[in-house]
């Protein structure tokens, strides 16, 4: 009976000393192994495997100077990757596999087509899913609780592209919409039609194309047909090369190229060279943007720090989306930890109180800009136009962001 009575006492006793898995101010890592681990869907395998690097080498650097900064809650960030093998289904299936793990959080993944179901699965599982690149407007019109978007969306990326056109050209302007046949073509399509007359801008061909084709020069010769003031394309990296090769082959002269960020935006595309001259893409983010971290690195010492350890590369628009995602990421979970009272051993709770964090981020100092999601958990985030001159991006509108003037219009092939 004495022995019985010990145990219970002593059962008492830790229970009053706070017992279980609870964290004190000051405290170790309160995960096993002495991590934090971030769920990463990313495409190893298929048609946008081609592109990894530029996702990897973002969230790698973010991991390694989060970890070199003393980490998160005392733990190292791991990143834990899942090929969704450029399919939806796969993302559907990483997302499942990674719910099962003890991630806390889930970033991803490298398109619309694959992001869309693949947060509904997150969704069910009630596991955070941050995306950083995906555009689609429905990824974020679907209600769902546990999807966080660090991105602008397609809606806005056509809106900004528009508007210039009409400040650029005037009210009359011709418009030709050209794009892929995938969710993130078809929606960044559909954006820019449904913005065109509400911006004087006046409609007149609207071509669509299956990826991966060798030659496009019959759908470009019906734009060329049609004779728009502005050329606006909505394409993955190869087409958008192929497709501005073929431009010139056809003598195909608009005042404008405009490229709804894809293939547009990744340094793969200045490779290019002289067809990629003057074209004007529609992105978020240029080395020379005025913004800074929170320890006061501009966008452009980022670029510098990337460059010395990708030797010599420049970072890519996925880069610092993926490298701002997981910076967020960190941002909330240290936050997380200031709740003295949640017990880490119960993964569903500390999901939830991450998602919580994710929801009530104010950063305004990232090399992206500032970061806060709206009620939609929608990021908002101004829209830049990037036009490549002398073979580099440069940021020329909106006014208030812009490094230079813009070129318009655009040379003639004959006059280049």
């Amino acid at each position: 009976m004495k022995y019985w009575k010990a145990v219970a006492a002593l059962l008492i006793l830790m229970g009053l000393l706070g017992g279980g898995c609870r964290r004190t101010s000051g405290s170790g890592c309160p995960f096993k192994g002495g991590t934090v681990r971030v769920g990463i869907i990313i495409s190893e395998t298929g048609r946008r495997a081609p592109l990894i690097q530029e996702y990897q080498r973002g969230y790698e650097m973010a991991r390694d100077e989060v970890n070199a900064a003393g980490g998160v809650l005392g733990c190292q960030v791991e990143l834990v990757y899942e090929d969704d093998g450029s399919e939806p289904r796969g993302a559907q299936m990483a997302v499942k596999r990674l719910a099962g793990e003890d991630v806390l959080l889930i970033m991803g993944t490298t398109s619309s087509a694959a992001t869309l179901p693949a947060v509904g699965v997150a969704n069910f599982y009630e596991i955070p899913f941050l995306v950083p690149t995906s555009t689609s407007d429905l990824i974020t019109e679907m209600g769902y609780e546990w999807v966080f978007r660090i991105c602008s969306p397609s809606s806005a990326y056509a809106g900004t592209a528009l508007d210039f056109a009409r400040e650029s050209l005037g009210n009359g302007a011709t418009l030709a919409i050209v794009y892929d046949e995938s969710l993130f073509g078809e929606s960044g399509a559909v954006a820019a039609a449904a913005n065109a007359a509400g911006r004087g801008l006046e409609l007149v061909a609207y071509e669509s194309y299956e990826s991966g084709g060798q030659d496009y020069t019959s759908l470009l010769a019906r734009v060329k047909e049609a004779n728009p003031d502005v050329l606006y394309f909505v394409s993955y990296l190869d087409e958008a090369i192929l497709l501005m090769q073929e431009c010139r082959q056809l003598d195909l002269n608009p005042s404008l190229y405009l490229g709804s960020a894809g293939g547009f935006v990744s340094g793969d595309f200045l490779q290019a060279g002289p067809d990629a001259e003057y074209t004007i893409a529609v992105g978020q983010w240029a080395a020379d943007a005025n913004w800074q971290d929170a320890n006061g690195r501009s966008a452009a010492e980022f670029a510098q720090a990337f460059s010395e350890r990708y030797q010599g590369d420049e970072p890519a628009l996925r880069t610092v989306l993926t490298y701002t995602a997981l910076q967020v990421a960190a941002d909330s979970i240290r936050r997380v930890g200031e709740d003295e009272s949640l017990d880490w051993a119960n993964l569903a709770d500390v999901r939830l109180a991450v998602r919580d964090a994710l929801g009530e981020t104010d950063l305004q100092n990232t090399i992206f800009g500032p970061i806060k999601f709206d009620e939609t958990r929608q990021n908002t985030h101004p829209v830049l136009l990037l036009q490549v001159i002398g073979g580099k991006f440069v940021t020329v509108y909106p006014e208030g962001y812009r490094s230079r003037a813009p070129v318009v219009p655009v040379p003639t092939w004959g006059e280049r």
